[in-house]
């Protein structure tokens, strides 16, 4: 039997061939939300050719309207997604929209979606770091925070502000603590470094990127 507080390796087997194959998961997924976008864009053609009372012509014009965003966002989302995985390229990248993204990444966690308040004052910088590094970077800082935070019905605020040289990110949240050593918080120091420091203060932490900003 596997020691206590250790993990088997047979454990970890199936989680990192998933991790190994996710992004062939991606693009497999990717194929049938397009092909269904382009099915709701034939319908939404053919409307004005339906015999359809106007009141009802309006509902569905708008239905279809509202289907092809949420198509169009998981696509998106897709996209940027593999993109990440495999892009080592160093930007300048707006951190703004990087944290916007995940953040609704992180959203596919119910509770943190629907119970989390959350508050954003966020500058749009623009910052030079390797880009797979940084999604991994931000993905370990808010998986520190994001299980606890939905099951306490908790508030997270991130704020972005400009410094002399590079940016801060300041992620507040309450009313769950946070360990130093938590794995995901050690994660993301490392993954980051020596690019950005990251620090923990009691109910926040904070993120000091020394590379250059545009």
């Amino acid at each position: 039997m596997p020691r206590k507080g250790k993990m088997d390796i047979q454990e970890l087997l199936r989680p990192a061939a998933l991790g190994w194959l996710f992004r062939g998961y991606l693009h497999n997924l990717r194929g049938p939300l397009q092909a269904a976008l382009m099915q709701v864009e034939l319908l939404e053609n053919r409307l004005d050719h339906l015999r359809l009372a106007e009141e009802d012509r309006k509902i569905l014009k708008e239905s279809l309207e509202r289907l092809k965003g949420h198509h169009y966002r998981l696509i998106n989302l897709l996209m940027a997604a593999e993109e990440d995985l495999s892009s080592e390229e160093e930007g300048p990248w707006s951190l703004k929209e990087f944290l916007e993204k995940e953040i609704a990444f992180w959203e596919a966690d119910l509770a943190f979606k629907h119970r989390v308040k959350k508050v954003l004052n966020l500058e749009d910088l623009h910052l030079y770091f390797p880009r797979r590094r940084l999604r991994a970077g931000l993905c370990a800082l808010l998986g520190a925070l994001v299980p606890a935070l939905g099951e306490k019905e908790g508030e997270l605020e991130a704020e972005l502000r400009a410094r002399r040289e590079g940016a801060e990110l300041c992620l507040r949240w309450r009313p769950m603590e946070l360990s130093p050593e938590a794995d995901r918080l050690a994660a993301a120091r490392e993954i980051l470094s020596p690019e950005a420091e990251v620090s923990l203060g009691p109910g926040e932490i904070h993120v000091i990127f020394s590379h250059g900003t545009s």
